[in-house]
């Protein structure tokens, strides 16, 4: 897992702080919507606490993704990978990869609970990884680096129920 600590960094706002990863072979940062929301700029932190000023170039409030592009960052040493023909099941091994609570950077390791959870008009992945408040925007991946979900949520009175967008979702 510790070769794709480079690709994950801390997204930095006025309001707060949440994570962000690069996919290899994109250009871009995707972080969760909700994280950058009535932004324009915003910074990026890697894990050594480098800085880059970052461009929300897209945002889907409905699915609550957003894009961003930084100038000085080398989008070609990215290591997630996104595979639209990954196999997601049920008890699955997963890594949640971010800046929680804005920390330094962390992995926690956890299963699939459900692949394809209902939560209003949509479905999610659930996860009993551990998630907390700094973790959103960060990618779940499985143990050959592959883009499974992006991490946006919890339930604060429950234990260890986290959500991720899911990949079908962030390919559209």
């Amino acid at each position: 897992m510790e070769q794709y600590k480079n690709s994950i960094y801390k997204v930095i706002t006025a309001s707060g702080t949440g994570s962000g990863f690069m996919i290899s072979g994109k250009n871009y940062i995707i972080t969760n919507y909700h994280v950058v929301e009535g932004e324009r700029e915003v910074a990026l932190e890697d894990l050594y606490r480098n800085r880059f000023l970052a461009k929300v170039v897209m945002v889907n409030p409905d699915i609550d993704l957003a894009f961003l592009r930084a100038d000085g960052l080398n989008y070609e040493n990215a290591a997630i990978k996104l595979n639209p023909m990954v196999s997601i099941a049920n008890t699955q091994k997963v890594y949640i990869n971010g800046f929680p609570m804005g920390l330094p950077y962390t992995i926690t390791e956890g299963i699939i609970s459900s692949v394809s959870q209902p939560m209003g008009n949509r479905q999610f992945l659930q996860t009993d990884a551990a998630i907390n408040p700094g973790n959103s925007g960060g990618p779940i991946i499985n143990s050959e680096g592959e883009l499974i979900a992006v991490t946006t949520a919890k339930i604060d009175a429950a234990d260890n129920m986290g959500f991720g967008i899911r990949l079908s979702e962030v390919i559209k």
